[in-house]
């Protein structure tokens, strides 16, 4: 992770990094093999995330107050909207109010899709914003206006796809590093891979799986029923999936959200400015 965000996705530094990654995960495989019960574990390796590559950095607090929107770190005297602003961003507004903001980050090149309070399973209260809830942000200290920003496909120098622009926030400083938190499918993509008895050899999943489904695994495994609370499902015969996408549009504005379902377990695959 570091030497993605660090050195680039695809770098020396990079590959280095995972060949290390590998080795010390072979020694993990190699010691459970040694042991006279090998063939009764079950082993589940996760990364939490993808990275796509920085192509620029935006300093949207700076662009804001350009604008005439009086915003900073905190809202203070002299500070109306609290701007926290990475691969993705969250918007605090004094008096809650965003309408006017949200009417002028659609007309910005480097904004991407917006997030707003409810105004139905889809769309945001404001126009061109889709509900937090869509996302799973629909929480009682979620900030009034989360954003993401722009995104592309082209190769970096290394030649891995995907790119996005970035805030001046906890970023890398580099202009070529790894950055993650946004909705491009390479950032929301991770390796997740297992063997064991639980699972058959040398297959490939078919349905979306993700983090969330790794601890209602395990219980599987032990023949536990998980809490109601729990998001995902176990691993085993997941099902097949539904896809849907969502769409907001406002003037010459429109952008677009891809989700997989099965049954309730939502996965995001992908959420992008279509113009």
């Amino acid at each position: 992770d570091i030497a993605m965000h660090y050195a680039g996705i695809g770098s020396d530094a990079c590959r280095d990094a995972l060949a290390c990654v590998d080795a010390e995960f072979a020694q993990v495989l190699a010691a459970l093999e040694a042991r006279p019960d090998a063939t009764g574990w079950n082993v589940i390796l996760l990364s939490d995330h993808g990275q796509v590559t920085i192509r620029e950095k935006i300093d949207v607090a700076a662009e804001m107050r350009a604008a005439g929107f009086r915003a900073g770190p905190r809202i203070d005297a002299d500070t109306d909207y609290a701007v926290v602003s990475s691969s993705s961003g969250n918007v605090m507004s004094r008096d809650g109010r965003i309408a006017k903001l949200a009417d002028w980050m659609r007309e910005q090149p480097w904004a991407g899709l917006l997030f707003a309070r409810r105004l139905n399973e889809v769309e945001g209260h404001v126009a061109g914003s889709f509900s937090l809830g869509l996302v799973g942000l629909d929480h009682e200290r979620t900030p009034h206006l989360v954003y993401t920003l722009g995104q592309d496909d082209e190769p970096n120098r290394w030649g891995f796809a995907g790119g996005a622009i970035a805030g001046t926030g906890d970023s890398p400083p580099v202009a070529f590093g790894g950055i993650h938190g946004g909705l491009h499918p390479k950032e929301l993509s991770c390796l997740l891979a297992a063997r064991g008895s639980l699972f058959p050899a040398a297959a490939c999943a078919e349905a979306p799986v993700g983090p969330i489904d790794i601890a209602p695994t395990v219980l599987a495994a032990f023949g536990i029923a998980p809490a109601e609370t729990v998001a995902g499902g176990p691993l085993i015969h997941p099902g097949l999936p539904q896809s849907r996408a969502f769409e907001v549009v406002a003037g010459d504005y429109t952008a677009r959200i891809e989700i997989l379902e099965i049954g309730a377990r939502r996965y995001l695959d992908s959420g992008r400015r279509a113009s």
